[in-house]
């Protein structure tokens, strides 16, 4: 099976490359898909220095997080900046074999002038449609805008992949490495690709929201299809 196999790609990074992948499934990847949002991020930080700090989350912060520094806010910024180097690095390493679709969901303030597929260099999508709904918001205020991306991937096409997760048992407050393969995440280094939107349209959901559906080709630059060849 496809997702399988990118599995067994997985598996052969490096070990600061996946634990790179895994810090970017935790609430640390809002803060690095944000760095420019010192509110969010300074509030990451805080939670994860607690969390961190706790006996409990002994195992996870001498294992995933043994090269990560929550020395002081400042050196906090700086390791994200070296984990999104080693998110951009891994996700130049594991190889799409074969055409498949992957889907993006998102919510923006209806104030927001324009909308790109992605803040910055890293795009998160999932094999899996069904999850998309987790990603949209929804409030009393119908404040949102709501997109669906669905982007196609040619064959040798680049992501990245991490088949693990760190759960938040805030009862316990306690983080718990975990194997999760419902979401099917894949991520995309926006570097590496040229988006075609092919067709765009606007349906209604049941709350009488609107949804923008867009279907876009990501076409490999050509400088990573010469790379690929080369391996």
């Amino acid at each position: 099976m496809l997702y399988q196999n990118l599995i067994e790609q997985y598996q052969k990074l490096s070990v600061e490359e996946q634990n790179a992948l895994l810090i970017y499934k935790t609430r640390l990847g809002r803060a690095i898909n944000d760095l420019t949002n010192d509110a969010e991020v300074t509030q990451i930080y805080q939670e994860y220095y607690q969390k961190l700090s706790n006996p409990k989350n002994y195992f996870i912060k001498n294992t995933i997080f043994s090269n990560f520094s929550f020395a002081n806010l400042a050196i906090f910024k700086e390791q994200l900046l070296k984990i999104t180097e080693l998110l951009l690095e891994a996700c130049n390493k594991i190889v799409v074999p074969e055409k498949t679709k992957v889907y993006r969901a998102f919510s923006v303030k209806k104030d927001e002038l324009g909308t790109s597929i992605a803040k910055n260099d890293l795009i998160s999508t999932s094999l899996n449609i069904d999850v998309c709904e987790d990603f949209l918001i929804f409030d009393s205020s119908s404040s949102y805008k709501h997109y669906l991306y669905e982007i196609v991937l040619e064959p040798n096409s680049l992501v990245g992949i991490c088949p693990y997760a760190i759960l938040d048992n805030k009862l316990e407050d306690q983080l718990i490495l975990t194997q999760r393969t419902d979401q099917q995440e894949l991520i995309l280094n926006k570097n590496n690709y040229d988006f075609e939107i092919k067709t765009s349209k606007k349906v209604l959901l049941e709350n009488n929201e609107e949804l923008y559906i867009l279907q876009v080709l990501a076409h490999l630059k050509e400088l990573n299809q010469n790379n690929i060849q080369k391996k």
